[in-house]
């Protein structure tokens, strides 16, 4: 296996492969290298953030869902603590803190300390 060659998933391969046969199907030309990367990229945006995700002004897919910034869970500061860590749980409840004190006490979470408090 060549390990210059870019990963392409599952997803993208297969959505390249059908857009190839769909052209080849309907008397087209293949689509172009460019068109394909394009296909595939698209394919995997879809897979990962759904159909009909919105985008920034920039084209970048916002998060919406269980999870996303504004809808998180204490399940989600449970599995950081558990996972990564408690420096990077203590890192995740100061950033929805700075964020949204509102929603991060709904979720039960500890104030964290301020900075230079004693």
């Amino acid at each position: 296996m060549d390990t210059m060659t870019p990963f392409v998933s599952a997803v993208a391969s297969i959505a390249r492969q059908r857009a190839i046969q769909a052209a080849d199907d309907a008397g087209r030309p293949v689509p172009t290298e460019e068109e394909l990367k394009k296909i595939g990229d698209e394919a995997d945006r879809v897979n990962t953030f759904g159909v009909g995700y919105q985008t920034d002004r920039s084209g970048n897919p916002i998060p919406v869902g269980v999870g996303a910034p504004g809808r998180e869970t204490a399940n989600r500061y449970a599995s950081i603590r558990r996972y990564e860590g408690q420096a990077a749980y203590e890192k995740a409840v100061r950033e929805i803190y700075k964020r949204d004190p509102q929603r991060a006490k709904a979720l039960n979470l500890p104030e964290p300390p301020r900075v230079g408090a004693a």
